[in-house]
């Protein structure tokens, strides 16, 4: 009994060191392009589309391996907006709050919802954020492009199990914001509208997204 109980702490100890080791290795690995995200042609109503960047402390804090935050606007000046992080890093993976409570934005209100893609049905939170009397429908959820979730620990916990199945993990934020002019309803139906029509290749890309680890 002895000897067994010797056998079953060494090799412990032994899988904790490896698991250890392949987590460094995971942390240190590099997407193998890029650009996988910021070079999707993603169209919406034939609106006008701009790219913007993370700002250097949003990149030094997250230190992410993909980013694409696109707007696309109407020639009435209404926009929607497209925002995903990605990266297999555990801090890379954040709440919207995160970020846009520390730009003085304010959440009134929130609730689950689902988005109904052609590729099936994700769930997401729906936030409605107030600053300066402007309104906004934040719509965001967490995904690998396959697995999807509204809960951030779940979806790291997630993460955590694929690392020790010595697969390396690319998540993402996606996040979608939309004003809210009228009603939050009106706001709602732009987003699903424009989920439909962009997030597929999103999802798509985050499946097959490569990492190398050296």
């Amino acid at each position: 009994m002895y000897r067994l109980r010797f056998f079953l702490v060494n090799s412990l100890l032994v899988f904790a060191v490896l698991a250890s080791y392949g987590g460094r290795s995971i942390e240190d690995a590099h997407v193998q392009e890029a650009a996988f995200l910021s070079k999707l042609n993603l169209q919406f109503r034939g609106w006008e589309a701009k790219d913007f960047a993370l700002t250097k402390s949003e990149t030094e804090l997250l230190d992410p391996d993909a980013v694409l935050v696109r707007r696309f606007t109407s020639p009435d000046a209404g926009f929607a907006e497209l925002a995903v992080v990605a990266g297999h890093r555990k801090k890379t993976v954040h709440t919207p709050g995160f970020c846009m409570a520390g730009d003085g934005w304010q959440m009134t209100s929130q609730n689950e919802t689902r988005l109904h893609l052609t590729t099936g049905e994700v769930p997401a939170i729906r936030a409605v954020m107030v600053k300066d009397g402007q309104r906004l429908l934040v719509t965001y959820f967490f995904t690998d492009g396959s697995y999807a979730t509204t809960s951030l620990p779940r979806f790291m916990l997630s993460q955590a199990v694929k690392r020790l199945r010595a697969r390396v993990p690319v998540g993402a934020l996606v996040r979608i914001i939309v004003p809210v002019n009228s009603d939050v309803a009106s706001g709602d139906a732009l987003t699903q509208e424009f989920a439909a029509e962009t997030l597929p290749p999103v999802m798509a890309a985050l499946r097959n997204a490569k990492l190398v680890i050296e």
